[in-house]
Order: C-alpha cells, then structure tokens, then sequence
C-alpha cells in the first residue's frame, strides 16, 4: 500500500519531465532545421499526404483502380516541368 501511494506521488513529475523532455526535443529538431542539417517543419501530414496514403491503400485493395494513382503522378510530373521558351 505504501509503495502505491509513493509510486503515485511521484506520477506529477514523471509527467512533467516527459513533457519538458519533448519539448526539448521539439526545439533541438528546430535549431537544427534552421542551420540546414535536416528538414523539419514541425507540422502534421497535410491532405495531400493523407489523401496519397490512401490512394496507396486503395491501390492495394482495388488493383483496378490503379490508373487514378498513375493519373495524379503523370499530373505531377507535368507541372513539375519547367517550360523552355
């Protein structure tokens, strides 16, 4: 009993270290971002991401639905093309 209610006494500031810990983290992947050693945003997945994720699943499930992928990366591809004129 005395050992649970220690355990539980020290809870609060397991929480608080984990929490300070990532927030450590958090700004280490930040400064190292901004002198260019790795490219962090910081940001969740946008709807593209997600929407490509699914479109892979999708892929996988439905074979025939394969061309819509195929589709969107010629799109991509095109766009992605400087023009020369």
């Amino acid at each position: 009993m005395i050992a649970i209610v220690a355990t539980m006494a020290l809870l609060p500031g397991l929480y608080f270290a984990v929490l300070l810990f990532l927030a450590g983290l958090r700004r280490l992947f930040e400064w190292m971002d901004d002198r260019g050693w790795i490219t962090y945003t910081g940001g969740g997945p946008t709807y593209g991401t997600i929407g490509n994720a699914a479109l892979e699943l999708q892929k996988i499930f439905e074979p025939g639905k394969q061309h819509v992928l195929e589709q969107k990366k010629t799109r991509r591809k095109k766009q992605a093309k400087p023009t020369s004129t």
